[in-house]
């Protein structure tokens, strides 16, 4: 240490550096590390020796730069674990008793039961084990207690919002309308297939096409189904998700199936109807229907004509129905053009169609007649019926989307719509229900925009509403194994996928209920008004015939004519009317006497005993005649 003062005294310069001392540390370290005591100046030695400044020197100090940092490891206890198992078939056996013989078993079984004390022994357990057993059935351990309080009413807690997760765009150079959209079937829906085409009369189509494209790829369809004609309409098969049937712009129908695709994933129509079987004009919508064999579909056309096909021949329709409900006997077919075209699996007889006019006409297939067929017929407004669909929850009532409001329908009240909210901004193109919230449904217009409607919640107006793009939005559906995705094309040929939140897809204990009574108790109302409107109708009715009557008898008492002499003059046409009458009789009574002469036959000796004289019915009549004048005079 002395050694350390010395050199740090006569040559600083080689003095040892401070460092940061990490770890523990000794005695020595500490006071290496600890900087020198720094000498004080003194006031008054300043003072006696102000002449000598030269002379005063300063001492140089260490400084510790940074903290000192200690370093401590701990090491705990090992533990030693390990791991066992137990694999248990059978066993409590004795050892003279081989588990693998069933009758060494059985012998030891009946051994057992004859001794004494089984029986107690077998009651002393069963009264243990009940104990447990009781215990264990009190207490339901798959019981959810609080579930009330973790599922919080979605619908009163969070907003209704839209999310654009996708978009699927045509590669065609022109941007064609999305006309139609169809989901593969199937528990698990991985494909859709949709229908680029325009209703606009006499366009030119730059491509006949139609894409399948897979959910998850959007970079480019999965397979092109090719026609000869543009396909305006689309469907799966419900029941075989390898067909798929169209209908096209002139009036075809065709039949795809796709195990026949080839290496470049395209695909033309396998069957095809012939031209002069077909419709006339644009095939709106091709649906399948409820059969054994699972082939048959129908289609519509905006000619009024419905035509029923069997997949396995296409060359002419199995069945038609002309749509022209006001058809009278001889007169010609005036048919309605068909927009829009509804079938429920659960009523396989029946169907609906939308007309071009505003009228709803649902028809029973399998009606012996033709007047019998159109079972029921509901006056909408004077606008095209785009889409009619009917309640996934309540078949009985169905909505329509035509002109600037959608309409809830009742099928048993056909004057007018039970619930029919105040007319939007723009013109309704489409609309669907959703598949799990009975009271949702989401309509389009013509000016992009998408709007979802809870009619729980507020029937007069949407809960939601975004806009989707810049274009019309021509087209929109929505999968019931994807209840979260609304699929919605426009006008410029791109097809969004827009993701809904919980409001508008999840459904509480008490709304279906709710809705229901809802539903019932509009469609009362409606009921009641209607039926006050025909009484208030009667008696306009009623009141108007009343004057006719008045203005009529006045005008007869201007005439100058008495009561009598109106009572006269109907006594004389009434008499006129039997004269008529007696000379037909006689006339035809002449021929026959005349005739039974040419045969030899004797009237009067063949009229037997008790039966009245021919030749007697004149006498007769002219008595009739003056007691039925007596009678109306009085």
């Amino acid at each position: 240490m002395a050694e350390f003062n010395f050199i740090k005294e006569c040559h600083p310069e080689l003095a040892p550096q401070p460092t940061v001392l990490q770890g523990q540390t000794s005695e020595e370290d500490r006071e290496l590390a600890t900087p020198p005591k720094t000498k004080k100046y003194d006031d008054s030695e300043s003072e006696e020796k102000s002449d000598a400044k030269d002379e005063i020197t300063y001492a140089d100090t260490a400084v510790q730069a940074a903290k000192d940092l200690h370093s401590i490891a701990v090491e705990t206890l090992k533990k030693d674990v390990s791991s066992r198992g137990m694999n248990h078939t059978e066993g409590g056996w004795p050892r003279e008793v081989d588990i693998n013989e069933t009758e060494h078993k059985n012998r030891f079984r009946r051994k057992l039961e004859k001794d004494e004390n089984y029986v107690a022994a077998t009651t002393a357990l069963a009264e243990r084990m009940e104990f447990f057993i009781e215990q264990s059935n009190a207490i339901n351990i798959y019981e959810e207690y609080f579930a009330d309080i973790y599922k919080i009413r979605t619908s009163q807690n969070l907003s209704p919002t839209f999310r654009i997760v996708n978009n699927y765009r045509d590669s065609a150079l022109t941007p064609v309308t999305v006309s139609c959209i169809s989901f593969q079937s199937g528990p698990v829906t991985e494909k859709v297939a949709i229908a680029y085409s325009t209703y606009t009369f006499q366009q030119k189509m730059e491509s006949n096409s139609a894409y399948i494209w897979n959910l998850e790829f959007i970079d480019k369809p999965e397979l092109t189904l090719r026609n000869s004609s543009s396909i305006y309409s689309i469907e799966y098969n419900p029941k075989d998700s390898n067909y798929i049937v169209a209908g096209s712009r002139n009036g075809q129908v065709s039949l795809f199936d796709i195990r026949r695709k080839d290496k470049i994933n395209s695909l033309q129509a396998s069957e095809q109807s012939r031209m002069e079987n077909s419709h006339s004009d644009i095939v709106i919508s091709a649906l399948w229907i409820s059969s054994k064999s699972n082939a048959e579909f129908f289609s519509a056309s905006g000619d009024g004509n419905v035509f029923w096909w069997d997949c396995r021949n296409l060359s002419a329709p199995t069945d038609s129905i002309i749509v022209d409900p006001f058809k009278k006997p001889d007169t010609d077919l005036n048919p309605l053009c068909v927009c829009s075209l509804e079938y429920d699996w659960s009523n396989p007889t029946k169907f609906m169609c939308g007309s071009e006019c505003g009228k709803i006409l649902q028809y029973n297939r399998k009606a012996k007649s033709p007047s019998e067929k159109l079972s029921a017929m509901y006056c909408g407004p004077l606008n095209p019926i785009y889409s009619i669909q009917r309640n996934p929850s309540f078949p009985k009532y169905f909505l329509s989307i035509g002109g600037w409001a959608p309409s809830i329908w009742a099928e048993e009240f056909r004057e007018s719509s039970i619930i029919t909210p105040t007319d939007e901004m723009e013109y309704l193109l489409d609309g669907c229900w959703s598949p799990t919230r009975s009271s949702v449904f989401f309509t389009v217009n013509q000016a992009g925009y998408l709007s979802g409607w809870d009619l729980i919640r507020n029937q007069n107006k949407a809960i939601v509403e975004t806009r989707i793009s810049g274009e019309q939005l021509t087209s929109a559906k929505i999968c019931e194994t994807i209840p979260t995705k609304l699929f919605v094309g426009t006008e410029d040929g791109n097809l969004f996928i827009v993701e809904i939140n919980e409001p508008l897809y999840e459904e509480d204990k008490e709304d279906k209920s709710n809705f229901q009574s809802m539903l019932e108790r509009e469609t009362r109302r409606e009921k009641l008004v209607e039926s006050k409107r025909r009484e208030i109708r009667f008696k306009e009715k009623h009141a108007a015939e009343i004057s006719d009557i008045k203005s009529e008898r006045s005008s007869k008492k201007s005439d100058g004519s008495t009561d009598e002499e109106r009572k006269a003059k109907a006594v004389e046409l009434y008499m006129e009317s039997i004269n008529k009458t007696e000379t037909l009789r006689s006339s035809l009574l002449k021929k026959l006497m005349k005739e039974a002469r040419i045969y030899g036959i004797n009237i009067r000796n063949d009229l037997k005993t008790g039966e009245e004289d021919p030749l007697s019915i004149n006498a007769d009549a002219e008595h009739q005649s003056d007691v039925d004048k007596s009678n109306l005079s009085e």
